[in-house]
C-alpha cells in the first residue's frame, strides 16, 4: 500500500512539473484560495483586458485591481529539487527564468489605464519553491522582481499582502475624502467672499438710493410748500 501511495504521489508530482499542467494546477490552487477567503464579488478569474489578454485572476480593492499570475516557472528549478539541491540556494538559470517571467507579467498585466494598480503579483502555490526562490539566498531575486513592480507571494503570504494593501487603500480613501472636504470648504469660502462683495456693493447702492430718496423727498416738500405759499398770495 505504501508503495502504491508513493507511486501515486510521484505521478502527481510529475504532472505538477509538466509546464502546461503546472500552469493549470497553479490557477486551480489560486482559484481555490480566492474562493475560500474572499467574497465572490471581490475577485475575477481569467480577467480579460481590452486587447483580449487574460490574467489568471484580479482581486478588487476598492476602485483598483491587483492582477495575479499563477504560471510560475516551476520547471526551471525541477532538476535542482530532484537532485536534492540545497534549500537555501537557487540556480542562476532558475533565477533568470523567474526574472524573465516577472518582466512578462509587468508588461502584460500592469495596466493602470484599465484600473490595475501599478504592480502585479506572481503567485507561487508552493511554500518550498517560494522559500528557495525568494526567502533564502539573501533575497536578491526578491529585490530584482520588485524592481519590475512584481511581488512574489506564496500561499501563506498572498492574503497577508492583499490585506495590507486593502488597509492602505482605505487610508488613501480617507486622505482623498479629506482633500475633497478641504476643496469643498475652499469653494464655499470663495462663494462667501463673492457674496460678501456683492452685498457690500448692494449696500452702497441702497445707501445711495436712500440718500437720493431723502433728497427727492426734501425737494418735494419744499416744492409743495412753495406752491402753497403761491396759492395763499393769489387768494
Amino acid at each position: 500500500r505504501l508503495d502504491g501511495i508513493a507511486d501515486q504521489l510521484a505521478e502527481l508530482r510529475s504532472l505538477f512539473l509538466v509546464p502546461r499542467t503546472r500552469g493549470e494546477v497553479g490557477e486551480t490552487l489560486l482559484a481555490e484560495m480566492l474562493g475560500s477567503y474572499l467574497p465572490r464579488e471581490a475577485y475575477d478569474l481569467q480577467y480579460q483586458f481590452r486587447d483580449g489578454g487574460r490574467v489568471d485572476a484580479v482581486v478588487r480593492l476598492g476602485d483598483a485591481m491587483v492582477a495575479i499570475d499563477a504560471k510560475f516557472p516551476m520547471e526551471s528549478i525541477r532538476r535542482h529539487i530532484e537532485e536534492g539541491g540545497a534549500a537555501d540556494e537557487l540556480p542562476s538559470d532558475a533565477a533568470r527564468a523567474f526574472e524573465k517571467h516577472a518582466a512578462a507579467i509587468a508588461d502584460r498585466y500592469i495596466r493602470p489605464a484599465e484600473g490595475t494598480m501599478d504592480f502585479a503579483v506572481m503567485y507561487v502555490p508552493s511554500e518550498g519553491v517560494y522559500y528557495r526562490a525568494f526567502a533564502a539566498g539573501g533575497g536578491e531575486l526578491l529585490r530584482t522582481l520588485l524592481s519590475h513592480r512584481v511581488v512574489p507571494t506564496g500561499p501563506s503570504s498572498l492574503f497577508l499582502y492583499l490585506a495590507t494593501i486593502g488597509y492602505g487603500l482605505r487610508g488613501m480613501k480617507i486622505s482623498m475624502r479629506a482633500r475633497e472636504m478641504a476643496s469643498l470648504i475652499d469653494a464655499v469660502r470663495q462663494e462667501l467672499e463673492l457674496l460678501r462683495d456683492r452685498f457690500e456693493v448692494t449696500g452702497t447702492h441702497v445707501k445711495n438710493l436712500n440718500k437720493a430718496f431723502a433728497d427727492a423727498e426734501g425737494r418735494l416738500n419744499r416744492l409743495d410748500g412753495a406752491l402753497g405759499r403761491l396759492e395763499h398770495r393769489r387768494e
